[in-house]
């Protein structure tokens, strides 16, 4: 690494001006550093906002599911899907018996549940919704099938981002 010098050093030559004066190291690192200026960098790690997650169309889940990225749904979901600000798509595969709590959602299969988006919610052609809808903004396409209400009063759609366990359970007990 190191190269060995000669113990007289080497006095620069005053007449030949054009000549470097650096030693041989400063001349090597010099280089090296315009060779290591050549190789990139790391790509820095991704943010989970930035990933997706698909459920494939052989995959079937039941419970509550909630996490931190945009989700894909091909395969079969029963239960509650909680993910905050978060985007969730719906393909036209995809079959879910759920309430939705999302930043946005998109439906192109077959969805029966309520929906809750805190900045939109879209019905494709394909989709097809059996449940409430509340967002801010509400897109049905030309061709969807859409039962249910809409309520696209802010107050209401920006409220609740999961579901008020604890109201439910005092609504069940007062009836």
């Amino acid at each position: 690494m190191f190269e060995k010098t000669p113990k007289t050093p080497k006095k620069p030559n005053v007449a030949n001006s054009t000549k470097s004066t650096k030693p041989d190291f400063a001349r090597k690192t010099s280089s090296s550093a315009a060779s290591a200026a050549k190789t990139p960098a790391p790509a820095p790690a991704k943010s989970t906002r930035d990933q997706s997650t698909t459920i494939g169309a052989s995959i079937i889940i039941k419970g509550e599911l909630s996490g931190e990225e945009d989700l894909v749904i091909q395969g079969n979901v029963e239960g509650t899907v909680n993910l905050k600000d978060n985007s969730i798509s719906v393909s036209e595969q995809g079959k879910v018996q759920a309430d939705m709590y999302a930043r946005s959602i998109i439906v192109q299969g077959e969805l029966s549940g309520d929906l809750y988006g805190t900045e939109s919610v879209t019905v494709a052609r394909s989709g097809r919704v059996n449940g409430n809808i509340i967002a801010p903004r509400v897109v049905l396409e030309d061709g969807a099938k859409f039962k249910g209400n809409i309520d696209m009063d802010s107050k209401n759609a920006g409220a609740s981002h999961a579901p008020d366990t604890a109201a439910a359970s005092t609504k069940a007990s007062t009836a």
